[in-house]
């Protein structure tokens, strides 16, 4: 497994150095889909190079985050029906570390959003549930999210029955 994850962080990184050319972009997105890479990328926060590393194997989404070689965050999901969906790092006044914001699919329609301090508990500081797509944005190094829990029973006749959840990342 690890000769596996190495070999799709080497091949990430070549893919992203030789971009230059058309038909060596095509040759490695082929090859990096080949041995199931889903996402790489290389992001500065708070003037720190991370790396984020998404796989599939074994029928699940493994996210990796890293710091100079040394991992920092490792999770994994089932891939058909709680697969990974994105992933951002974020940085606050209000935290010491920088943070991952990571959303899975939930089932057929929902997503799990769970925001993780990295370098720090491997349980996510929040994790969100929604029944429909978690909406997000970003304001003054805060996450703002809208998600929908469970349906409302008495809300039958609702144009749309479910339970609002928002909130505010991290509070003041």
């Amino acid at each position: 497994m690890r000769n596996l994850i190495l070999s799709l962080c080497v091949l990430a990184i070549c893919f992203e150095t030789s971009a230059e050319s058309k038909v060596s972009h095509e040759k490695w997105s082929a090859e990096l889909i080949e041995k199931g890479l889903l996402f790489f990328q290389r992001t500065e926060v708070q003037e720190l190079v991370f790396d984020i590393l998404v796989y599939t194997a074994q029928s699940m989404d493994h996210l990796i985050i890293s710091y100079e070689g040394n991992t920092l965050l490792e999770k994994s999901q089932g891939s058909v029906s709680s697969g990974f969906r994105s992933v951002k790092l974020m940085a606050s006044e209000k935290l010491e570390n920088p943070y991952a914001v990571v959303i899975w699919q939930k089932g057929v329609h929902g997503e799990t959003l769970e925001i993780y301090q990295l370098g720090g508990k491997s349980s996510p500081l929040l994790s969100i549930n929604s029944s429909w797509p978690i909406k997000y944005s970003i304001k003054d190094d805060q996450l703002i999210y809208e998600a929908y829990g469970d349906r409302l029973d008495e809300a039958k006749d609702s144009e749309f029955p479910f339970e609002k959840i928002s909130g505010i990342f991290p509070k003041d």
